[in-house]
């Protein structure tokens, strides 16, 4: 015969393992494939590469004012995703890859009105669009208007609006951006003319990262992955 005070243990432990299994269902990552919804509003579209549809890749939507992650799905093997539409407001839908060829990511900005919205196509396929100097975690001079850093990368083999070289620090916080055009080189003095606290400042020597941003068709954006620089003393 259990005594009260066993029975109290083993009740409260069940509880604790009802509370960390229904905790477990409740991150935004979904574990299962998701394709195009039914049963409400829902954000719809495609992932491809190289026009090919792709499975398995999370797409992720978030809320650009904040920069808080609302939710996610995984596409089907059509490449299809739908995501719960949620409230409206100003949001981001954005899938990124590591592999070699592909972008770092893609993404599409758009005003979310609750109710169902279908993406443009997001194709992760980079087509020779790639950072080429400096090289990853490259140490170089302390940049100023005679001696600038000299970004280069190599053209995108498609169709595409603009695209333009941004520095930022090691916390994320851009520091630069190039003029936006069609060349696939630009020259950085060392003066910030991004977000504070860096606007019309020299940079201090730190470590900072670089890519290269491009606005494609239909409103979608993509970038390469980040590269490492050291400038001036560490």
């Amino acid at each position: 015969m259990h005594t009260p005070s066993v029975l109290h243990s083993r009740a409260w432990s069940a509880g604790v393992v009802l509370l960390v299994l229904a905790l477990a269902g409740c991150g935004l990552r979904r574990d299962t494939v998701v394709g195009p919804s039914s049963s409400g509003p829902a954000i719809n579209g495609v992932v491809l590469r190289s026009g090919v549809a792709i499975g398995d890749e999370w797409v992720k939507l978030y809320d650009n004012a904040t920069g808080v992650l609302l939710d996610s799905a995984l596409t089907n093997s059509a490449g299809q995703y739908s995501i719960p539409a949620g409230s409206a407001g100003l949001r981001l839908v954005k899938v990124s890859s590591s592999l070699p060829g592909d972008f770092g990511y893609v993404r599409y900005l758009f005003t979310g009105t609750g109710d169902s919205m279908e993406m443009p196509p997001l194709d992760l396929a980079a087509q020779g669009f790639d950072l080429a100097t400096p090289a990853d975690s490259a140490m170089v001079a302390q940049p100023n208007p005679i001696a600038p850093i000299h970004f280069t990368w190599t053209p995108y083999q498609g169709t595409y609006k603009w695209s333009g070289a941004r520095v930022a620090d090691s916390l994320g916080v851009q520091v630069w951006s190039s003029a936006q055009g069609r060349e696939t080189a630009a020259d950085w003095n060392g003066v910030g003319n991004s977000d504070p606290p860096y606007t019309g400042q020299l940079a201090p020597p730190g470590r900072y990262q670089w890519r290269v941003k491009i606005h494609l068709p239909n409103g979608v954006q993509a970038a390469t992955r980040q590269r490492l620089i050291s400038i001036g003393e560490i």
